[in-house]
């Protein structure tokens, strides 16, 4: 009996509260094994278990080999979440602490590279390839798969410490959101300047000269190839680079805009993490290289005014029935296609994200699948569409003018 104790979660770690997704099953079938002992434990179906109980080896996947390569030294860092773990049940502290961890494990998985975070001690080059390639391989769209260990040893490792405290955790998860989309122009389309206010002088001048306006704004910064609904680890820079880029429109015409204004006049949701970036970034010469790319965009599609669109549309929850007939025939016979055309239409009209229009909640691999059985003509057919909604919109706004001038102007005499 003392031999199997081990072997038992209750026995291995008493007292732990094992209810969240990093912390709570990995597997529901065969879990990792240690390859010096031989101990199948339950343990071993943890997430955050990486380590055998019992000798310290890295625990293996039974599905995925693992690393040859020398990897990070993590007994300590083990130690210490398992210690956390373990007070789970009775300690307030310690469940926040594992949520904060969490949180940053799985955001993590979409920003690491081979360069950053810095590698662990222990940890070799190879190893955070592998760990990285396994990642690239895991997230694609569509695919469900359990980490292994030696996954899981890793992200834990560099997000452990900064999961101690809410400010850490928020520094880190910044720099998270910055790098999970890490691109740049190319030279031949933005010059690199030198430094942070000599690239702000240069964006400011651009929107002087082209006559940009804060309604000329996405809600979020789109690029020509990406997709209707942006990958999720590059969702929250793109948005705080939309509403920085926003207020350095605003600055360029003597005004100043405050996040409420900018809510206001996006009609969409700012979380405090998108506010505290778009801060943030603008004292990073690279964000201007990017934000003069982002106007380059805008200005190819012809500076449309997308806050007038986001007003015309915002209320579009249904598309017609016979403009649905008239789409390719695996996206008219999509469940709910009538409004996923018009979740479409409010992305592809405004360029920005879904909040703020008529099916802000809409999964995004709903209204992705549903692009992706559209063919050409199907896309253009529902373009057509909202320009024709537009120009309506727009007749009916004026013929209401004189009307509204009428009824206010007017004073009936008895």
């Amino acid at each position: 009996m003392d031999e199997l104790r081990p072997a038992t979660l209750r026995g291995a770690y008493p007292g732990m509260a094992p209810e969240r997704a990093r912390t709570g099953r990995r597997y529901a079938g065969q879990p990792a094994t240690c390859p010096q002992c031989q101990i199948a434990t339950v343990a071993a179906r943890l997430n955050i278990v990486v380590l055998c109980p019992n000798c310290g080896c890295f625990l293996h996947d039974a599905y995925f080999p693992h690393p040859s390569h020398p990897g990070p030294d993590i007994e300590a860092v083990h130690r210490e979440m398992l210690a956390t773990l373990c007070s789970a049940g009775e300690s307030q502290r310690a469940r926040d602490r594992l949520t904060r961890l969490e949180s940053l494990m799985a955001g993590l998985e979409h920003a690491l590279w081979t360069n950053w975070p810095p590698l662990l001690p222990g940890e070799s080059t190879l190893w955070r390839g592998a760990v990285v390639d396994f990642l690239r391989w895991g997230l694609q769209p569509g695919r469900v798969v359990a980490r292994p260990p030696y996954i899981s040893a890793t992200t834990l490792a560099l997000t452990w410490a900064a999961s101690a405290t809410q400010a850490a955790a928020r520094d880190l998860a910044d720099q998270i959101a910055i790098m999970g989309d890490p691109w740049l122009p190319a030279r031949d389309l933005v010059p690199r300047w030198p430094d942070a206010h000599t690239g702000c002088e240069a964006v400011l001048s651009l929107i002087l000269d082209h006559g940009i306006h804060v309604g000329h704004i996405p809600t979020t910064m789109r690029r020509n190839h990406d997709p209707l609904v942006l990958p999720e680890a590059a969702r929250t820079i793109r948005t705080a680079e939309a509403v920085a880029l926003t207020t350095l429109v605003a600055q360029a015409r003597n005004s100043d805009l405050s996040i409420r204004d900018i809510h206001t006049l996006h009609a969409a949701t700012i979380n405090p993490q998108v506010a505290r970036l778009a801060e943030h970034i603008t004292e990073d010469v690279d964000t201007y290289r990017r934000l003069a790319a982002h106007l380059a965009f805008l200005l190819d599609e012809g500076l449309p005014p997308l806050a007038e669109r986001r007003e015309a549309l915002r209320n579009v929850k249904m598309i017609p029935h016979g403009v649905i007939e008239e789409l390719p025939a695996a996206a008219a016979h999509t469940p709910d296609a009538g409004r996923l055309a018009a979740a479409w239409v409010w992305l592809d009209a405004t360029l920005g994200r879904p909040a703020g229009g008529p099916h802000a909640q809409m999964a995004p691999r709903l209204l992705l699948a549903f692009d992706h059985d559209m063919n050409p003509e199907g896309r253009l057919l529902l373009r057509d569409w909202w320009q024709h909604h537009l120009q309506l919109s727009a007749t009916v706004a004026v013929d209401a003018l004189p009307r509204l001038g009428r009824a206010h102007g007017e004073r009936r005499v008895s």
